[in-house]
């Protein structure tokens, strides 16, 4: 329950790889072009990107969307609402809770994600995405109590190289010394 009223799980499916902005799945420190942080160390998320007629029905509902800066008043309007990425099995409380699932989909297999793995989305072609939200109260610095997403499933299909399809069947061995024949 959030300001008294029921507020259903957020089903993202089939979501353009496109739409998956401001990846820091990583969780590495992020500056804005004047120096200021904009993401500490260790805080992974990503950016769910939506057109104006979904950020205002998103809005509406409560979630806490963001608006996208335009170079010009031409341009559409786009609207953003930011998914934290966490796969501890604690609250901040101390309280357990359910990891964070985020699982790679490739052309040959499904891959668990973990705090070592997923880092490697940042950089992927991503093709598309189907997210389950889960919301929560987020109690704004101004007093306002907002809708903030909790990442619960999130399935990650990327585009594949042309090399992995060909050498799929040759095992992978991890590096090790080995003089050259």
């Amino acid at each position: 329950m959030i300001n008294g009223q029921y507020i259903p799980p957020l089903v993202l499916m089939n979501v353009p790889g496109k739409m998956i902005r401001m990846r820091n799945f990583s969780g590495n420190e992020r500056r804005a072009k004047d120096g200021r942080i904009t993401n500490t160390f260790g805080q992974r998320n990503f950016v769910v990107k939506f057109d104006e007629i979904q950020g205002r029905a998103l809005e509406e509902q409560g979630w806490d969307i963001f608006w996208f800066p335009r170079d010009n008043e031409e341009e559409p309007l786009e609207a953003g609402l930011q998914v934290p990425v966490n796969f501890s099995d604690k609250t901040m409380r101390g309280e357990d809770r359910k990891p964070d699932e985020v699982i790679l989909v490739t052309e040959t297999q499904r891959v668990r994600q973990n705090e070592k793995t997923v880092g490697n989305l940042d950089g992927a072609t991503i093709v598309s995405a189907d997210i389950r939200l889960i919301p929560r109260e987020k109690r704004k610095n101004n007093g306002q109590i907002k809708i903030a997403p909790v990442l619960y499933k999130m399935y990650v299909k990327t585009a594949s190289d042309t090399f992995d399809t060909m050498y799929d069947d040759l095992p992978m061995v991890e590096p090790s010394f080995m003089p050259m024949p």
